[in-house]
């Protein structure tokens, strides 16, 4: 059965018209970072990192109190992060803190170019500008 122009309007109207499906599991860090301002809230009422442990871990989100503490400073960061803009700028310029550092350096330099030698071609390179400046008197 051919299809019409119509009939393909209408299947292109479907398919964009279709809700965004969630994803039907996430990561224990994932839910964690989606419930941190509820656990924060939480610990700000007296609710330890243990309690919260156990409480998740009866609603069948099982970790040790080390694991949620580290999920939980890791989003701290990373919201940090973002008030900051540093995520944002490094998300628009796909750069690096250090790749930015180096974009800042004058034309035709690198951030290599301002650092001073190191290890053994430091020496080497010290040896040699003290040799071209010829003789000590």
């Amino acid at each position: 059965m051919p299809l019409t122009a119509d009939d393909l309007e209408i299947l292109r109207r479907e398919l964009s018209e279709l809700p965004t499906t969630r994803p039907r599991t996430v990561t224990k860090q994932r839910a964690i970072a989606e419930r941190a301002p509820e656990l924060a809230a939480a610990q700000r009422r007296g609710y330890t990192v243990e309690d919260l442990a156990q409480l998740l871990a009866d609603g069948g989100l099982a970790m040790t109190p080390g694991t949620l503490r580290g999920y939980l400073r890791r989003n701290r960061k990373k919201r940090r992060a973002e008030k900051r803009g540093e995520v944002a700028s490094q998300k628009s310029t796909g750069a690096t803190p250090i790749e930015e550092s180096a974009r800042e350096t004058a034309p035709g330099k690198t951030a290599n170019d301002a650092r001073p030698p190191t290890g053994m071609a430091a020496s080497s390179a010290t040896k040699t500008e003290s040799n071209a400046r010829g003789p000590k008197t």
